[in-house]
């Protein structure tokens, strides 16, 4: 068996609501079952990718077939369809047992290429509201809703983030001595410039000390409970290393547990409690060895998508391994508990057991400092207490900050973070998308449905429309690309678009599929250029793949309106469309369909 060609369709197309890859195949004398092996395999391998997609039925002509393939991402799935062959093959088409090296070859490669968790939490809720989206850059960049109603999510950051709150943040100094001027609980602290400062300022503040670059994240540099002055010094040092910067801080050392506590639009909607990272001595293996067999629990990596991070034996892990009296060769006794890591992953959803007033003190400080999304790193020892009780109190103050604590927490419920950040960009039902006009005929160089939209769209202010062979936008030309999908979503991203006219014709649609996920109206032209006759039924098969591409682009909503065509055709239609109802008119000639429009555009 052997691919002859496959074929991509970007939108909502005659096998699915879905970007589909349609894999054209030569049999070689395999059979059925075989397509049948190769489509599961395919399946199975873009689950264990972290791809959650329906399977398609294949076609089966002769000794070739057709099998569509729903894709997310094009290169992921492709190297999913690429490794199935590959595996069949050397199985010689019996059953595949995968190896733990696929299957982390394949999660690894969709952590390069999908959108993070962060992101995906985010598009999932706006799917579910159907609100679309489109991927601007092959980094985090996302574009929610169309036209006047777009707006744009960088990760956990959105257009309306501020770039000097995102400063603010980025300076921990700044941050403390603003979160301090208002009453928020933060440790004593002050910007050092020598490891000699630093250690002057922790006598001063009182032993044990934290020391941290001014303006790190993600813990980098972050050393804690310093009690000495050798463990200063060599806290300074590795402060400026990894964090890269002369700026470095020294702060009282609060004690409690780490907790991340997510603002978003003036209201606390998830917390979570992180983990210290212990090792258990068996007194024969050393604490690098004791590490390495951690690191390989498989829930352990450095994807988005690992559930917990690596362990890694750096400069910071030296310095709290030398408080405790080991290095990375020493072998403790068996049962003694090591402490490696101060701050490890977030691990438990503790949203339920937020004291109010702490609740409270996060939304105070994430408008203190003017996010619209932030995550407050707070230490408490008791986090269902006010944090004057315990003297604990926020360290940290972080834009853009991960949801996946959140979303995919080890213990306790997700959170729907990523449903507060949609109902915080589209708040109330807010539209998010344009009315868009799908005419489609059944030639390219000329057509009927043109000539109405063009006549539809006359005079007509911040409306635009695209064929193959123009774009405008209130009567504007604009420069064409190479790809009428990448030209349609391109203008979907026009902040003053209110309306948008698409023309298509047969063979564009079967070739591509629809260039956009929705449509408020479909004009579906059957008629030939002589004489505007019907098309015939011999051509019905290609009728009926666009009847299938309508009814998968007008699941939800939107009304089709069919011009003229035989009998027969008619009939195929009347039953694929049938799923749609009152939603489909049949007509004679478009001008009946014209002063509806009207109407409304």
């Amino acid at each position: 068996m052997r691919i002859m060609e496959s074929i991509v369709f970007r939108g909502p197309n005659h096998w699915s609501a879905r970007s589909t890859i349609e894999l054209r195949l030569e049999l070689g004398g395999r059979k059925e079952d075989d397509v049948q092996k190769l489509s599961a395999l395919i399946h199975r391998l873009q689950t264990i990718s972290g791809l959650k997609l329906e399977m398609l039925s294949h076609f089966i002509e002769g000794d070739h077939a057709s099998l569509p393939v729903a894709f997310e991402e094009e290169a992921l799935t492709r190297e999913c369809i690429n490794a199935a062959l590959r595996l069949l093959e050397e199985s010689s088409w019996r059953d595949v047992d995968l190896t733990t090296f696929e299957e982390r070859r394949l999660v690894d490669l969709a952590d390069d290429i999908r959108l993070g968790p962060s992101s995906r939490a985010i598009l999932d809720a706006a799917t579910a509201k159907d609100i679309p989206f489109y991927r601007l850059n092959r980094g985090s960049l996302v574009q929610l809703g169309e036209g006047i109603h777009q707006r744009r999510i960088w990760t956990a950051e959105t257009d309306a983030t501020s770039a000097i709150a995102e400063a603010i943040a980025s300076d921990k100094q700044l941050t403390r001595s603003i979160l301090e001027s208002i009453g928020v609980n933060v440790p004593l602290g002050s910007l050092v410039a020598s490891a000699e400062e630093a250690w002057e300022v922790a006598l001063q503040i009182g032993l044990p000390v934290a020391v941290k670059p001014c303006n790190a994240n993600h813990a980098r540099g972050v050393s804690l409970e310093l009690n000495d002055r050798v463990a200063v010094f060599a806290a300074y040092d590795w402060a400026k290393t990894d964090g890269q910067t002369d700026q470095i801080m020294v702060e009282q050392f609060i004690v409690g547990d780490h907790h991340r506590l997510l603002v978003v639009g003036g209201r606390m909607v998830a917390a979570s409690r992180g983990q210290r990272e212990y090792v258990v001595g068996d007194g024969s293996h050393s604490i690098s060895e004791l590490v390495a067999e951690v690191n390989r629990d498989p829930r352990r990596g450095e994807n988005y998508t690992d559930p917990l991070g690596v362990i890694p034996l750096d400069d910071a892990a030296a310095i709290v391994l030398g408080k405790q009296g080991f290095d990375f060769q020493s072998v403790p006794s068996h049962g003694t508990r090591v402490l490696v890591k101060h701050v490890g992953d977030l691990i438990e959803d503790c949203t339920e057991m937020v004291h109010p007033t702490t609740a409270e003190t996060a939304v105070l400080a994430a408008k203190a400092v003017g996010l619209d999304v932030a995550g407050l790193d707070l230490v408490a020892s008791d986090i269902s207490k006010p944090l004057s009780e315990q003297r604990g109190g926020i360290v940290e103050v972080n834009a853009g900050p991960s949801l996946t604590p959140h979303v995919a927490p080890l213990r306790g419920q997700p959170q729907p973070v990523g449903q507060a950040i949609i109902e915080m960009l589209f708040p109330d039902r807010r539209v998010s998308t344009i009315p868009i006009l799908i005419a489609i005929s059944s030639t390219e160089e000329w057509s009927y449905t043109g000539e109405m939209v063009q006549r539809l769209l006359n005079g007509k202010k911040r409306l635009a429309r695209i064929s193959r062979s123009c774009i405008s936008v209130d009567g504007k030309s604009l420069p064409r690309t190479s790809s009428f999908h990448r030209d349609v979503r391109g203008i979907l991203g026009h902040p003053f678009l209110e309306g948008l006219a698409i023309e298509l014709s047969i063979d564009d649609l079967l070739r591509r599929g629809f260039p956009c996920g929705h449509a408020e109206w479909v004009v579906f032209d059957l008629r030939t250029k002589q004489e505007r006759k019907p098309m015939m039924a011999d051509h019905s098969q290609r009728a009926r793949r666009v009847f299938q591409a309508i009814r998968n682009l007008l699941t939800l909503h939107g009304q089709v309106f069919v011009i003229n065509c035989d009998s027969n055709v008619k009939m195929e239609g009347l039953e694929i469309l049938q799923s749609l109802g009152d939603r489909v008119t049949w007509v004679e000639h478009e001008m009946a369909i014209e002063e509806s429009l009207k109407k409304i555009l």
